[in-house]
């Protein structure tokens, strides 16, 4: 004996807005908790992530134009990266866990410091 019993639906009358969702992938993830911190887009409002990966490099290295701290964060993001399957089985601590989070915008954001050591230099010339 099989029973049938069928969907009841009630609709719910509110005035709050709907929570906004972003599909990240891993690479764009880092840079979409950048744009979070600052505060999240409302919905039906343009997402600011897609404008933030290509803006937050380049402003990254004219302020940063230490050639020589950008290659060792860049070896360091280099080394999570040929590390990913093993560190992302384990259960890492916090200050790890966001460096891990991190490891692809790291690797985007000092690969452009290497453009910023020109700017650096340049602006260094009177």
């Amino acid at each position: 004996m099989q029973l049938q019993v069928s969907t009841i639906f009630q609709p719910l009358v509110t005035y709050e807005q709907p929570p906004t969702y972003f599909q990240t992938n891993k690479i764009t993830h880092s840079f979409q908790e950048i744009v979070d911190a600052y505060g999240v887009a409302k919905y039906r409002e343009a997402n600011p992530a897609p404008f933030t990966i290509v803006t937050f490099p380049f402003l990254f290295a004219v302020m940063f134009g230490d050639f020589g701290h950008g290659m060792l964060l860049l070896a360091f993001a280099l080394w999570m990266v040929l590390r990913e399957k093993i560190m992302g089985r384990q259960q890492l601590d916090e200050i790890i866990g966001m460096c891990f989070g991190g490891r692809l915008a790291t690797r985007v954001v000092n690969c452009a410091c290497i453009p910023g050591v020109g700017t650096a230099l340049l602006s260094a010339v009177h």
